[in-house]
């Protein structure tokens, strides 16, 4: 690949695949970092991922007003092996979010508090780029509902959409040296709650 322009993320646009067929990335996950080749991708339309009143497998039980939720992961997320995906999210219902990636590690995460998402972020960032995480194979994240308002919450849905990306191992050890130094671009794939 000796045109890399087009490989640069787009943050005012909405959203675009951050690599093609035939792309190097390199993928830091959680403690670790490594290389691959996208061999495919697919474009992921909006679907609910997660409610946080009813997740897969538990009952149906109402958040309280101004309470603060469980967490739980977000099994829809997970990837196959060799597979991550690119994802940008918001919560549909009267909460604010917050996002661990993968689901031990806080996302968006500051000295004293970690910052969480809620349903007007669609007015403030039409395109939800503040939003999109990258997720490696199965290491999904999770998420907490906070309730702010006066009134129990009986669903928390999260809308996600984004694109899903089948790699191969890079084993041309010339070529893993060049990735390494920089001689040959990679995209950098950000699967983890810290950069």
């Amino acid at each position: 690949m000796s045109d890399t322009s087009t490989a640069a993320y787009k943050a005012a646009l909405a959203m675009e695949p951050i690599a093609r067929k035939g792309y190097y990335v390199h993928i830091y996950a959680y403690k670790r970092d490594f290389f691959r080749k996208v061999t495919d991708y697919e474009a992921i339309p909006p679907f609910q991922c997660i409610d946080l009143c009813n997740p897969i497998g538990a009952g149906a039980a109402a958040l309280a007003a101004q309470t603060q939720g469980a967490k739980f992961n977000v099994t829809l997320l997970d990837m196959k092996d060799e597979e991550f995906g690119q994802f940008r999210w918001y919560p549909e219902d009267p909460a604010q979010i917050r996002l661990y990636l993968p689901a031990g590690v806080a996302k968006w995460q500051l000295k004293n508090v970690s910052v969480g998402i809620t349903p007007d972020i669609v007015h403030r960032d039409p395109t939800l780029v503040s939003t999109e995480i990258c997720v490696w194979e199965d290491e999904r994240p999770a998420l907490e509902a906070m309730n702010y308002s006066d009134y129990p919450l009986n669903a928390i849905r999260i809308i996600a959409t984004g694109y899903r990306y089948r790699v191969e191992e890079v084993k041309n050890q010339t070529i893993l040296d060049k990735l390494a130094a920089e001689e040959i671009f990679a995209v950098p794939v950000i699967c983890a709650g810290w950069a």
